[in-house]
C-alpha cells in the first residue's frame, strides 16, 4: 500500500504546475457538485420539495463545502480562514449560483432538458468557467499558491 501511495505521488509531481492545480480545482469542484446534487436529491426525493426550492438549499451546501475544498485543494491557502475570505468567496458564489440557478430554472421551463440532475450539471459547467475566474484573479488572488 506504501509503494502504491509513494508511486501515486511521484507521478503527481510529475506533473506540471498547471496540470496539477486543473486537477486541483476539478476536484474541489466536484466535491462541491456532489454536495449540491446529494441535497438537492435528497430534498426532491425524500422531503418531496420542488428542484426549483430544494436547489436553493443545495446550492448554499455546497458553497460551504466548496469554500474549503478550492481554498485548500485548489488554491493551497496556508494561512488560516477568516470571515472576510468567506466573505469575498460568498459573493462571489452569489453572483455564479445565480447564473447557475438561472441556467438550470431555464433548461427546465424551457424543455431542454426534463431530469433535474441533468440540468444542474449542465448549470454547473457553465457556472464553473465564472467561478474559477472570480477566484483565482479575485478571492484567493494574493494568498494562492497554484501548481504546488
Amino acid at each position: 500500500m506504501v509503494k502504491k501511495l509513494n508511486y501515486l505521488h511521484t507521478c503527481w509531481q510529475r506533473l506540471s504546475p498547471t496540470v496539477r492545480h486543473g486537477v486541483a480545482f476539478l476536484s474541489a469542484g466536484a466535491m462541491g457538485f456532489g454536495t449540491d446534487s446529494a441535497i438537492l436529491l435528497a430534498l426532491e426525493n425524500f422531503y418531496g420539495l420542488s428542484p426549483f426550492v430544494a436547489r436553493i438549499f443545495s446550492i448554499l451546501g455546497a458553497a460551504v463545502v466548496a469554500w474549503f475544498a478550492h481554498r485548500s485543494l485548489s488554491f493551497g491557502v496556508k494561512t488560516k480562514p477568516t470571515f472576510a475570505e468567506f466573505f469575498q468567496f460568498l459573493c462571489l458564489g452569489s453572483g455564479t449560483s445565480l447564473l447557475n440557478y438561472l441556467v438550470f430554472s431555464w433548461l427546465l421551463w424551457a424543455g431542454w432538458v426534463g431530469k433535474s440532475f441533468l440540468a444542474v450539471s449542465i448549470s454547473s459547467l457553465v457556472a464553473m468557467v465564472f467561478s474559477y475566474l472570480g477566484m483565482r484573479f479575485g478571492v484567493f488572488r494574493k494568498t494562492h499558491s497554484v501548481g504546488r
